[in-house]
This record gives structure tokens, sequence and C-alpha cells, in this order.
């Protein structure tokens, strides 16, 4: 029996090469981690210059340049100097939590990608694939359960090949045994 073109596909991706393999698990995580950082540095920035109001009474501010000359800054001049540092801070903080959330992500969503394909296998007919993870994703428990439950079907699925040889059966009934094991690949 052949394995679908779709399984072929799913079990042909290389994970490490992509970091988004199950969209509608991963992207609202992504999307939420990116608001919360988002709205962290805003809040941030508002409150860096809501402190610095409240500690200096205004928005002015003394800038020692080159010649060591003091300028005055106006409310203007000082949200020009603050603006640019605050957008990029708020730039990096985003792409910071973005690369988070996708690591975050990514983390969650593989072992459930490798549960599916694990199971689609399964569902072809193939008995010999194993289900493993990574030791930091602890999940062993779970692999070592799920390959103990494909350990006895595939003891079954011997005893029947055993049961197919066995001439002492009557031929119709060798014959649906042979129906039943040609489901499965081993």
């Amino acid at each position: 029996m052949d394995i679908g073109d779709e399984t072929r596909q799913m079990l042909s991706r290389k994970p490490l090469g992509n970091f988004v393999f199950l969209p509608a698990i991963q992207w609202p995580q992504i999307l939420r981690n990116i608001l919360l950082v988002t709205f962290t540095a805003v809040v941030s920035g508002v409150m860096i210059m809501g402190m610095y109001q409240w500690q200096f009474g205004s928005t002015s501010l003394y800038v020692m340049d080159r010649q060591t000359t003091f300028e005055p800054l106006d409310r203007h001049s000082l949200f020009v100097l603050v603006l640019p540092a605050l957008v990029s801070a708020l730039v990096m903080a985003i792409l910071l939590g973005w690369l988070l959330a996708l690591a975050a992500s990514r983390r969650i969503a593989l072992p459930i990608y490798k549960v599916i394909q694990w199971s689609r296998a399964l569902g072809e007919g193939n008995l010999r694939v194993r289900l493993g993870f990574r030791p930091g994703d602890h999940l062993d428990e779970l692999a070592r359960s799920c390959n103990n439950a494909i350990d006895t079907v595939r003891a079954g699925y011997e005893d029947l090949v055993e049961l197919e040889r066995d001439e002492s059966l009557p031929a119709e009934v060798r014959e649906k045994i042979r129906i039943v094991l040609a489901r499965y690949k081993f």
C-alpha cells in the first residue's frame, strides 16, 4: 500500500526550516505576543516621558553638545530627540518579541505536528512508525505510551501472519486474514 501524497509531503518537511507549520495554533500565539510587546514598549515610552515630566516639572532638557555649551530644548525638540529612540526601541522590542513568539509557538506546535505525522502514518497502515520527542519537550511518557501501543498492535499483526500461514485453518479464513493483513505495512 502506497502512502498518500499529503502524508509524503508532511513527512518530507523539515521542521527546522519551517517555523510556522501549524498556522492555526501558532499565529494566534505569535500575534498575542507581538501585541504584548508593542503595548509594553509604548507604555514604557509614555512612562519615561511622564517620569521626566514629574521629575523636572517641564519637558525642557539640557544637553551638552560638542563645544561643551548647554542648549535648552523645548517640548517639540525633546519630542524630536526622544522619538527616534522610542521608535527604535519599539521596533527592536517587536522584532525580539516576534522571534520569541515564533520560538515559543514552535515548542508548542512541534509535538502536535509530530503526533499528527505519526497518526497519519498509522492510519495508512504503517506499523513500523515510531513517535519520538526531544528530551527538552518533556513528552517522553507520551512517546513511550504511543510506541507501546503500536508494539502491541504489531504483535497482533505478527500473530495474524502466523495464523495466515497455518495450513490447518480453512482456506476461506486464511483468505480473510490475508485481506486484513493487506491493509498494513510491516
